[in-house]
């Protein structure tokens, strides 16, 4: 489950769940709604995604991915890391702007 492209589009708009809200909020809003695990429809050249809110199932998921995972990267935090602030990060990343071997590097 989880909502629709239109819901989603409709939430943003005036009057909408998600108008003037924080992310925070509305992701509050949808875990309400769906649960704890809901997939999140492609949009705008984005692939679709399945939000986990669940702490205890990272472990899990963490775990069953191989020893150097390829996951999407968080691409507005990589960009502020490597651009916006590239200053204050130093060419540092993290564990949500790396994957592969890189982010096996990083957890080692």
């Amino acid at each position: 489950p989880g909502p629709s492209k239109y819901e989603i589009i409709r939430g943003f708009l005036p009057g909408g769940v998600f108008h003037k809200k924080t992310f925070i909020e509305g992701i509050t809003s949808l875990t309400q709604k769906y649960g704890d695990v809901y997939r999140f429809p492609a949009m705008f050249g984005k692939p679709e995604s399945v939000m986990n809110l669940n702490p205890n199932d990272y472990p899990i998921i963490f775990r069953n991915e191989g020893i150097w995972p390829e996951r999407r990267t968080f691409e507005s935090l990589v960009y502020h890391r490597r651009v916006h602030r590239a200053e204050f990060f130093q060419g540092v990343d993290g564990l949500l702007t790396t994957t592969g071997e890189e982010w096996g590097k990083i957890r080692t």
